[in-house]
């Protein structure tokens, strides 16, 4: 990466280190949800979503991730809670509740 710094009032020179964040793709109105709430369900990815107080199993289909965050194309709708970092003990239709 080649960075041209414009207007800096100080000169830089050889062995200066800094840290950059360099945003490759950026959306608007898009749905997210933390890469922690995301599992392989067969050949898909899945969340487990809360309804009526029980944990729903539900195919997502995801169309950008970063490190810590997906992009949902389809499967969820906004205001939709979904449960983190699910565990094996959560199944589908099992009674749950927010900690």
């Amino acid at each position: 990466v080649i960075a041209e710094f414009i207007n800096s009032s100080v000169p830089l020179g050889d062995g200066y280190r800094f840290e950059a964040r360099i945003v490759i793709w950026e959306g608007h109105n898009v749905l997210i949800v933390p890469l922690s709430s995301l599992f392989r369900c067969e050949q898909a990815w899945c969340v487990f979503v809360v309804e009526d107080g029980r944990a729903k199993k539900r195919q997502v289909e995801i169309s950008k991730r970063s490190d810590f965050e997906a992009v949902i194309q389809q499967g969820l709708e906004l205001g939709e809670v979904v449960i983190l970092h699910p565990t094996e003990e959560i199944e589908d239709n099992k009674r749950v509740a927010p900690r």
